[in-house]
């Protein structure tokens, strides 16, 4: 409904493939798709959309900063960063001002729409300095990845759960063993997953050289840091010791089961449908 007044104020938008085509823009696209197949019960034949013809201003911050918070990619900050003083017509300062204002009806729809609007075209610009002729197509190939992630999320990933189980068992085994060579090295017991008695281990038994202790954590802890960059160095600098090189393994061992492997199973369905 705003595609007569919108193409002023985005006539620097160049995604709509030219000619009397029509954009349609859809911030934050993956979301939007995502709800509407879900509503849809996952009919996303009826979300084919030419990408050609659709625009994303959040998708487009993202590709000009990458490296952007999602507080960043907000609506409101990317109002504030691109359209406040860049001459984009005063359809977008109208826009701008209405953006955190109470809902006011058609008006209010209609700045909005044309604040959009506007913001695409600005980013536009903005991919196209920093992407050059390469920009649009970039923008075009994250979108077609967005609708592909959407139907992803949709229908989930297969696991081969037998598979994905059968590690589990031995880390344990291994997190034991290196338990029991900590263990035997100290002449009692150790509990490597507690940071604290390995940094009693470390630098009161052992009396390996601590890391200099800094206005911060480690200080407010009460006992020496045992950060993995610290153990590292400790591991190559004392190769006669091995209980840093033993803290290391069974931490990464623990981090491979306790944040990927074991929440992949407690998520996933074992008698699901397979995606038709």
């Amino acid at each position: 409904g705003d595609g007569g007044g919108g193409g002023g104020g985005g006539g620097g938008h160049g995604g709509g493939g030219g000619g009397g085509a029509v954009s349609l823009v859809c911030p934050n696209a993956q979301v939007v798709l995502r709800s509407a197949l879900f509503t849809l019960d996952g009919v996303s034949s009826a979300l084919e959309i030419e990408t050609g013809l659709w625009v994303d201003p959040v998708l487009m911050a993202w590709l000009a900063e990458p490296d952007s918070t999602e507080a960043e990619l907000a609506l409101p900050a990317l109002y504030s960063r691109y359209m406040v003083g860049a001459g984009a017509g005063g359809a977008a300062a109208a826009g701008h001002a209405a953006l955190g204002a109470e809902p006011g009806g058609a008006e209010q729809l209609e700045a909005d729409l044309r604040a959009c609007w506007a913001l695409c075209g600005q980013l536009c610009g903005v991919l196209k300095a920093s992407h050059g002729p390469a920009g649009v197509a970039v923008m075009q190939r994250e979108l077609t990845v967005a609708q592909v992630l959407t139907d992803m999320e949709l229908h989930g990933l297969p696991l081969h759960l037998p598979t994905l189980r059968r590690p589990l068992g031995e880390v344990q085994r291994r997190c034991e063993a290196l338990s029991r060579e900590a263990e035997a090295l100290l002449g009692g017991p150790l509990n490597l997953g507690s940071p604290q008695q390995v940094s009693e281990a470390l630098y009161a038994r052992l009396r390996l050289p601590p890391p200099p202790v800094p206005a911060g954590a480690a200080a407010r802890s009460g006992h020496g840091s045992t950060n993995e960059a610290h153990l590292a160095r400790l591991a190559a600098s004392r190769p006669d010791c091995a209980l840093p090189a033993i803290v290391l393994e069974y931490r990464h061992l623990r981090k491979a089961t306790d944040a990927f492997l074991e929440p992949l199973l407690a998520k996933a369905v074992p008698d699901c449908r397979p995606a038709g």
